[in-house]
């Protein structure tokens, strides 16, 4: 399973648009990190200036007290990027002290500008990837992996917008992966997504992959999800995801009969996608 990136910044996202956890704030920012405490964090991306007076020293102190307490967070490489050059040289050091992995990043052609915000929360009115995946890190706060509970809960949904963004497939799918089961298993409203104004087709795919009441045939559930257009290729890959040998086999150190149960269950629900929708895997091919 691979790791997660989290992006600490005010006003920037990534001009490619890759998948990543944002947050717009030191307090979103540390709120994020221990949510996500105990995940690979691949690229931890952080802004000195924040909006107002607010920096990113709250995100590193946390980071400095982990490692001093000889529980570090598991991240790969911390990217420091500022427009000075003082203050971002100063988080270089502290996190190097610390013992993180950390470089000054400084090519401007990472980055796309979103609308300033007069405080730390996302712009009014404006339905993003962004605002999704604050949703789902929001709603499933407390929940952990079902075969491994040292593991948020919020990285399931998130490895699925992941692997949704790898097969090309653009941010109307990645909202929908990361909100997928947001409905099902939070206390996320329809009237939530539609209050936040996210568009009706997004709205009806979260809906197409959300179970029902007293629904409990799988293929049934597989069959409503093929049938729209984006909830088809997100279950799919919700499908690919809950079946990943390593997770199984994590539960299965708990559980064998229930691990093997479910890896049946995907197979088929797999196996029948593929003959309902065709070349789902991969943007494009459809």
């Amino acid at each position: 399973m691979t790791g997660v990136t989290v992006l600490v910044d005010d006003v920037r996202s990534f001009s490619d648009r890759r998948a990543c956890c944002t947050a717009r704030s030191s307090d979103a920012g540390v709120a994020l990190l221990r949510a996500l405490r105990g995940v690979r964090l691949e690229h931890l991306w952080l802004d000195h200036d924040l909006v107002r007076d607010d920096t990113v020293w709250p995100v590193v102190h946390l980071l400095d007290d982990a490692a001093l307490a000889g529980e570090p967070f598991d991240v790969g490489t911390v990217h420091v990027h500022a427009a000075r050059s003082g203050p971002a040289h100063e988080v270089l050091v502290s996190l190097r002290r610390a013992g993180y992995n950390v470089e000054r990043s400084t090519d401007l052609r990472l980055w796309r500008r979103t609308a300033r915000m007069s405080t730390g929360q996302d712009p009014v009115g404006e339905w993003t990837t962004e605002r999704a995946v604050q949703l789902a890190i929001h709603h499933h706060e407390g929940q952990r992996d079902k075969g491994d509970p040292s593991i948020p809960y919020v990285t399931h949904p998130l490895r699925v917008m992941a692997a949704v963004r790898a097969a090309g497939y653009d941010e109307r799918y990645q909202r929908v992966a990361v909100l997928h089961d947001g409905l099902e298993d939070t206390r996320l409203e329809v009237t939530d997504l539609r209050a936040g104004r996210a568009p009706e087709e997004e709205v009806e795919a979260v809906l197409s992959v959300t179970k029902r009441p007293g629904e409990g045939n799988y293929p049934d559930r597989v069959q409503r999800a093929a049938g729209n257009e984006i909830g088809g290729v997100v279950k799919g890959f919700d499908m690919l995801d809950n079946s990943d040998p390593e997770r199984l086999a994590t539960l299965a150190r708990l559980d064998a009969a229930k691990a093997e149960g479910l890896r049946e269950k995907y197979a088929g629900g797999l196996q029948l996608l593929d003959q309902l929708r065709p070349g789902w895997r991969q943007a494009g091919t459809v």
